[in-house]
């Protein structure tokens, strides 16, 4: 966890560029043990990881109901309570929105979010 947690620090260092913040992640480093070879390593991956999770197409919505794949007798349990459930709040999700894009283009994302597979009477 400390490796990660390093990885992400030195990361977000980097694109402030403060040589302050960069001295106390190399103090960090040296606290945690971390030696430079496995601090590049999994920085890279961390990186890559990063990258492909901001990139355009991560953000795409799907446009597929979720569906909920649920037991014989826990679907029986949901028709009784089903209108019994308060509706939850849909979360959007701030990180796919672009400049350009409006908040509601992400909210799509979560579409379906009440979709069972076995639908209530």
């Amino acid at each position: 966890p400390s490796v990660l947690a390093l990885c992400l620090l030195t990361l977000e260092v980097e694109t402030l560029k403060s040589l302050e913040l960069f001295e106390i992640a190399l103090r960090v480093q040296k606290h945690s043990k971390v030696n430079d070879a496995d601090l590049l390593y999994w920085r890279e991956l961390v990186s890559k990881c990063l990258a492909d999770y901001s990139s355009p197409e991560c953000c795409k919505p799907v446009h597929r109901k979720l569906v909920w794949i649920v037991s014989r007798r826990t679907a029986q349990n949901l028709h009784n309570s089903y209108y019994s459930v308060p509706e939850l709040p849909t979360i959007p999700e701030y990180g796919c929105i672009n400049e350009s894009e409006s908040e509601d283009s992400c909210e799509d994302m979560s579409s379906g979010e009440d979709s069972l597979s076995s639908s209530p009477p």
